[in-house]
């Protein structure tokens, strides 16, 4: 019986580790900060949507750095 509640615990923390979250994509350009905020998406989406912002930013010829917080 413990051994099943120890797994029940393990696989609950698993799932709600790669539960989707709320992320800010935090972009900077010479001291001007913009901040666009993604909820209910994982990390791999929203590292991928603040990637995609940059880019878009960059394209338009500005020098603009994007993090995710």
């Amino acid at each position: 019986m413990k051994n099943v509640l120890f797994i029940g615990a393990v696989a609950a923390v698993v799932i709600l580790s790669s539960c989707r979250k709320e992320y800010t994509c935090v972009c900077t350009e010479d001291g001007y900060t913009q901040e666009y905020e993604y909820q209910s998406i994982k990390e791999d989406d929203a590292k991928s949507e603040c990637e995609d912002q940059q880019d878009t930013f960059n394209a338009n010829g500005q020098s603009v750095v994007c993090t995710l917080d």
